[in-house]
């Protein structure tokens, strides 16, 4: 979670062009948010949605119901008795798919994401947060009014770009702390180039995909750093919204374990199951943490069955075969995450096999370190999954003057100079998976100063 204090660990610098949206994007937390009924059907015996919870929230005992109906990109922390959270988009717009490209977070929630999140037998709390990429969806959001057409292509292109621009900004703030004014400067000149050569990349891009942006207008807009600090100012005011908001509580059942059922069994007689009836579960690949099953030489019929648990709270929920066999694999059968955990499940007499959740097997061990090189940039080095175009995907940024390990070298893209030589980098976080130019690095042993007249690449580097 994302907490006021932490803010200038975003450092995005927002473009003036967007003055006219960014009202749209940073506004106060709804009014009407909290307790929505409308999303499921309302259960509050575990404990009640607060009224002051910042967005549309319902419980209905088995999981906890959000919808972001703010304009936030916010995060989700669940703690407790939890299952992985179902994700529903309903606002698919370029900013929406760049960013969810980009976070890779599941527990993401953007404005207009619905997301249910199965709970278990024991308590469980959930508070929301600013996501990490808070920044970065602003940025999109402000940048993708220059784009007029969104298909995969266009969305996968501009993932990158905005990340790439991102990172350009962060690097323009570090470069420029603590310098002099001919090093901000200096600075200024290399954030320019930064911005005008990703620009001009996404642009031709996407014109070979049939869709023109507006390079020109949209590099002054990226270049325009009018609005940040009216931007940074709103922000805390939503982070304190959020930190002080009250979370969602959910206590243990009181008889109830890990299972979550449809309903609770009607009252009546229900039919008992026949001497030949038996009931096969395992876990379920489309819902995680639940169970499926399959009832074989059942009378068609409405029965009770019970979630069972090695570790208790057991309890018991309606079904109604249709037809015969018939096989449930819903997400609202039994649910259980207690690693190592046993389960089953029982009709009447009828008891099926039993299945274990599975303890997280522990991460192999790490391979041998290769032998590697250091090499010392000369600046700001941007980072890429595929060396032949300067493209793929963008990692992260080597800052001026670190030294990194490299692995090996290869010919791929020609830069300005005509250098084609590229470094396989094998320090963490590119561990042999991104790609620098060489012509970025002194490549004699350097490791400060000017790059005019430095090899275009280390002779003692391997091929790759």
């Amino acid at each position: 979670m994302w907490f006021p204090g932490r803010l200038r660990s975003w450092r995005l610098l927002v473009p003036t062009a967007s003055l006219a949206v960014l009202t749209s994007v940073v506004v106060p937390m709804s009014a009407s948010a909290g307790p929505a009924p409308g999303l499921c059907g309302m259960n509050t015996s575990r404990g009640a949605v607060p009224a002051g919870f910042p967005i549309d929230a319902c419980v209905d005992g088995s999981s906890i119901w959000l919808y972001n109906s703010s304009t936030l990109d916010l995060t989700v922390a669940a703690t407790g008795s939890v299952g992985s959270p179902r994700t529903t988009v309903t606002n698919p717009t370029l900013t929406v798919d760049a960013t969810r490209l980009h976070s890779g977070n599941a527990w993401l929630l953007l404005p207009g994401d619905k997301m249910q999140i199965p709970i278990g037998s024991g308590s469980a709390e959930v508070r929301l947060g600013l996501d990490k990429s808070a920044g970065y969806y602003f940025l999109a959001f402000s940048a993708s009014t220059f784009v007029p057409v969104v298909n995969n292509a266009v969305v996968n292109s501009y993932t990158q770009f905005i990340a790439e621009v991102n990172a350009d900004f962060v690097n323009y703030e570090d470069c420029k702390a603590g310098r002099n004014f001919l090093g901000q400067a200096a600075c200024t000149a290399g954030f320019v180039g930064n911005i005008t050569f990703a620009v001009g990349r996404v642009g031709a891009t996407l014109a070979a995909d049939g869709v023109k942006v507006g390079v020109a207008s949209l590099i002054k807009a990226l270049l325009a750093i009018a609005t940040y600090l009216q931007w940074a100012n709103d922000q805390v005011g939503q982070l304190a919204v959020l930190v002080h908001a009250p979370p969602i509580e959910q206590a243990a059942r009181s008889q109830g374990g890990g299972g979550s059922g449809g309903s609770t069994p009607p009252p009546g007689n229900l039919p008992a199951p026949g001497s030949s009836a038996t009931i096969s579960i395992g876990w379920s690949t489309a819902h995680p943490g639940w169970i499926s099953m399959t009832l074989q030489h059942f009378t068609v019929g409405t029965y009770t069955y019970s979630c069972d648990f090695g570790s208790g709270g057991d309890r018991s929920f309606s079904l109604t075969e249709t037809t015969e066999p018939q096989t449930l694999d819903n997400g609202h059968t039994c649910f259980d995450t207690e690693s190592g955990d046993t389960a089953w499940v029982t009709i009447g007499s009828v008891r099926s096999n039993t299945i274990t959740v599975s303890s997280v097997a522990p991460p192999p061990p790490p391979p041998a370190a290769p032998s590697t090189y250091a090499e010392t940039p000369g600046g700001v080095t941007h980072t890429w999954t595929d060396y032949s175009d300067a493209g793929g995907t963008e990692g992260a940024s080597i800052p001026s003057f670190d030294t990194v390990q490299i692995a090996c070298k290869v010919t791929g893209f020609k830069v300005a100079d005509g250098n084609t030589w590229w470094y396989r980098i094998a320090s963490s976080p590119w561990n042999d998976a991104y790609y620098a130019s060489a012509d970025a690095f002194y490549n004699n042993g350097q490791t400060s100063g000017p790059l005019k007249g430095t090899p275009f690449v280390d002779p003692r580097v391997p091929n790759c």
